[in-house]
């Protein structure tokens, strides 16, 4: 079996392993390679040549003179030429029955002598398609004890993806090609974070230290999906290598980043003169909050910081499935990593009024800080297709694979109180929604993930090592923590070190909270990608 062969076996049988179905050869490409390349068998050819007895012009149907080797006899010459003993018997003959000519040659042990006449050009085309003049030794060597076959078919190395004028356009796939790179601006957008509202806004009056009374109306001014989340750029990179000239099987791998995109939302007193923070209040069973900004009792500041940074490498065998002249359909079998890191700081500003109804505060001043950070490792053995079609300079790329594996889910979870009064500076773990002896620390655990991933992408042949590409690619991803996901909105109102400071206290819990919900979603990326393609 030639080394082409086996190696498309060989990968065919890897990648039906992992698909789980089986593929086989198509008969018809093994029939037509057999009927090509023939062993020699012996000549009964009309016409011969013997050393010292050339035949005669008029011996045989065919008007091709015989050849003496030692040096070749051209027309009807009939002189005899001395025999040279370090020569074997040849003979060319015409084959009626295939309409083609036939080569059948045996070397001598020494070089023979080069043939009379003007040089014959090499063959151009299929190599095996070349029939010289009556009578005239071929100027090109022939291998020992081996016959050519002509025939009009093309062989099957060059059938399908190597054929006629497309291979002079696409590059990706032509046989002196075995490196393939490419370089991608990606602009695209993800996900935006999810949660609840984060900051509300009510009515001026507040009965109550702890919050807003269940019976207000409070109306939601921010939440995780408010901040702006644009639209990021990115570059995807790839290279390749082919095992052998004729591209049955390759090595790839890629590597791709979203830039880190941070964003922020401030939210003032000056500007909207109520402002507070909602929560249960699990002690109570209530809806609560707490009152960051109010007049007569405190101005302040509320800011929501987040930031999202992707991105991810794989590695594949890649291999020929099956092609024609317009089409080619390869498979990938390989790894997959994906590495999502993510974060949401909620701060809060306060100062208390001189004319506050809680005269312990006054010339106090609160720093609170909640910190949510995620990052999501996905590690996963990857199968896909590739299916291109090709007309001209122009090509259309489909792209489909699937990941699965493990996803390693980190959530790290922080906060603290500062609090500035007139006797000093008090610094205290934890903030509102993020509590000490609750969900502050470092959890990790590990969760099944699907990744699929598709794509389109149309190519234009520039050059025959250069195309340019523009197409659109989505990333979807199971099993993904978001930090505002993991924001448990029942707390302890005893855990909480501002309530604490202004005396506040509630009926004690038998449970611990808040806690780490580990809410997991689907996450998706989508967009734009533009680049070029080169070979070589």
């Amino acid at each position: 079996m030639s080394t082409h062969a086996w190696a498309t076996d060989a990968w065919k049988k890897l990648w039906a392993a992992g698909l789980g179905l089986t593929l086989s050869w198509s008969g018809s490409a093994w029939a037509g390679e057999e009927g090509a390349w023939r062993t020699a068998r012996p000549s009964t050819g009309a016409l011969a040549a013997t050393l010292g007895q050339p035949q005669a012009p008029d011996a045989g149907p065919s008007p091709a003179s015989a050849v003496r080797l030692g040096r070749p006899v051209i027309g009807n010459e009939a002189s005899a030429v001395p025999t040279d003993g370090g020569l074997r018997q040849v003979s060319f003959r015409r084959s009626a029955d295939l309409g083609a000519g036939i080569v059948r040659a045996q070397s001598a042990d020494e070089t023979q002598p080069t043939p009379l006449g003007p040089p014959q050009p090499m063959p151009t085309g299929d190599f095996r398609t070349w029939v010289g003049p009556p009578g005239v030794v071929p100027s090109y060597p022939v291998p020992d004890q081996a016959e050519f076959v002509a025939d009009n078919s093309v062989h099957p190395l060059f059938a399908g993806t190597f054929a006629g004028s497309w291979l002079s356009w696409t590059g990706t796939y032509g046989e002196s090609n075995r490196f393939y790179a490419g370089a991608e601006y990606l602009l695209w957008a993800v996900k935006s974070q999810p949660g609840g509202p984060l900051v509300l806004t009510t009515g001026p009056l507040f009965p109550q230290i702890g919050g807003l009374p269940a019976n207000l109306t409070a109306i939601p001014v921010a939440g995780a999906d408010n901040p702006s989340n644009p639209v990021r750029s990115g570059v995807r990179t790839d290279i390749g290598y082919w095992l052998g000239p004729a591209q049955l099987v390759g090595l790839e791998g890629e590597f791709f980043f979203l830039g880190k995109v941070s964003t922020n939302a401030l939210f003032t007193s000056s500007a909207i003169p109520v402002l507070s923070r909602p929560f249960i209040n699990a002690n109570l069973g209530i809806p609560d909050s707490e009152i960051v900004a109010a007049p007569g009792i405190a101005k302040g500041a509320f800011r929501i910081d987040t930031s999202s940074r992707l991105w991810g490498a794989q590695a594949n065998v890649r291999g020929k499935l099956w092609c024609e002249n317009w089409c080619r359909v390869d498979g990938i079998l390989g790894f997959r990593y994906i590495d999502l890191d993510e974060s949401m700081v909620l701060t809060e500003f306060s100062q208390i009024l001189p004319n506050n109804p809680f005269p312990r505060l006054l010339g106090s001043s609160f720093i609170l800080q909640d910190g949510f950070e995620t990052r999501n490792q996905f590690f996963g053995g990857q199968l896909g297709l590739i299916t291109g079609f090709h007309w001209r300079r122009w090509s259309l790329d489909l792209l489909g694979k699937i990941a699965l594996g493990s996803n390693r889910q980190t959530v790290d979870i922080n906060g603290y109180t500062v609090q500035v009064a007139p006797n000093g500076v008090l610094v205290s773990s934890g903030g509102l929604l993020a509590l000490p002896g609750a969900n502050i620390g470092q959890f990790t655990r590990s969760s099944f993930s699907v990744a699929p991933e598709a794509g389109i992408t149309i190519g234009f042949q520039l050059t025959d090592h250069i195309k340019a590409t523009i197409g659109y690619s989505v990333l979807i991803w199971t099993g993904v923590l978001r930090p505002g996901d993991q924001i448990d909105p029942k707390i302890d109102f005893n855990r909480v070190p501002s309530f604490r400071a202004a005396g506040v206290s509630a009926p004690p819990l038998l449970y611990v909270t808040p806690v780490v919900p580990f809410k997991e979603t689907v996450f998706w990326a989508q967009g734009m990608n533009v680049g070029l393609e080169f070979v070589w």
